[in-house]
C-alpha cells in the first residue's frame, strides 16, 4: 500500500447479473439434435440454431452500439411453438427486482456488492445501476409468473431488449464529482429500451451492422483462400494437417 496507495475505495468490475430464458417443456430437456452455433465476427451477431421435436429453432444476438442495447431474437419453423420463462437474476444483495406483464418489461435496481472493510460500507456506498428489459411477442400472451418472471406462450416469435447503466460519470474537474442523481439513471436507461423498442428489430440490426461494418471493414485480410468451408472451426483445428484439405487448413 505504500507503493500503490490505498485502494479501498477504488472501483472494480463485477457481473450485473443473468438472465434466464427457461422452456417451460423440460420434459423432453435433452431431446435436442443438430444444434449449431456461429459466432458472425463480420457481423458481430451470435446465433444459435437447433431442432426439437421436428421443430427448428434459431436464436440470434447482437450488441447495439448506436441504440446502446442488448437486442435478441427467437424464431421457430412453426408458428406459435415458443414458450419461455423469462427472469434476472444477481449475486448483489442490495436489490430490487420488478416484472410487469401488461408492460411485457423487467426492471432491476440496487447497489454494487461491497469489497473490503464492512464498516466502510457507508463511505464507500453510491454507485447505483439499473437494468431495464423489454419482452416483444409476436402472437402469444405474456403473462405474470413468480418470482418476477414473464411467462411468455406459444409466439411464434420474441424480440427481448435490454439496457443497463449506472450513476457513474467522469469528472474532469477538481470536483471529482463521479457520481450523477440517483433516480436520473432509471429514466435514462428506460428511455433507450423504450427508443430502441419503437424502432424495432430490422431497424435496430441495419443501424447495428451499418455502424459496427464501417469499422471492421476498413481491413480486409486474405491469405489467398477462395472458398468458405463449411467445417465447424473445433473439426478445422482437429483435422488440421490430417483430414483437411489444403483449401481448409488455410483456416
Amino acid at each position: 500500500n505504500k507503493l500503490a496507495g490505498e485502494k479501498d475505495y477504488f472501483g472494480q468490475y463485477q457481473t450485473l447479473g443473468e438472465i434466464y430464458l427457461n422452456d417451460p417443456d423440460s420434459s423432453n430437456s435433452t431431446d435436442y439434435s443438430n444444434y449449431m452455433r456461429v459466432t458472425d465476427i463480420g457481423k458481430a451477431v451470435q446465433t444459435i440454431s437447433y431442432e426439437k421435436n421436428d421443430i427448428e429453432y434459431t436464436r440470434e444476438y447482437f450488441i447495439s452500439n448506436p441504440a446502446n442495447v442488448m437486442v435478441s431474437k427467437f424464431t421457430a419453423s412453426e408458428e406459435g411453438s415458443i414458450s419461455r420463462n423469462i427472469y434476472v437474476s444477481s449475486m448483489h444483495g442490495k436489490k430490487n427486482i420488478i416484472s410487469d406483464a401488461n408492460e411485457a418489461t423487467i426492471t432491476m435496481e440496487g447497489y454494487p456488492t461491497l469489497s473490503g472493510d464492512s464498516s466502510k460500507k457507508e463511505q464507500a456506498n453510491g454507485v447505483k445501476f439499473v437494468e431495464h428489459i423489454k419482452i416483444i411477442a409476436e402472437g402469444g400472451t405474456i403473462s405474470q409468473g413468480s418470482n418476477h418472471t414473464l411467462q411468455v406462450k406459444n409466439a411464434d416469435s420474441i424480440v427481448m431488449i435490454m439496457s443497463a447503466g449506472t450513476n457513474y460519470q467522469s469528472d474532469p474537474t477538481e470536483g471529482y464529482n463521479y457520481l450523477s442523481d440517483e433516480d436520473a439513471v432509471y429514466d435514462r436507461v428506460v428511455s433507450k429500451v423504450d427508443a430502441a423498442a419503437e424502432k424495432g428489430y430490422d431497424t435496430l440490426l441495419s443501424e447495428h451492422l451499418a455502424d459496427y461494418k464501417n469499422l471492421y471493414n476498413r481491413c480486409v485480410l486474405n491469405l489467398g483462400a477462395t472458398d468458405v468451408p463449411d467445417k465447424m472451426t473445433d473439426d478445422l483445428l482437429h483435422e488440421y494437417n490430417g483430414y483437411n484439405t489444403d483449401e481448409e487448413n488455410k483456416y
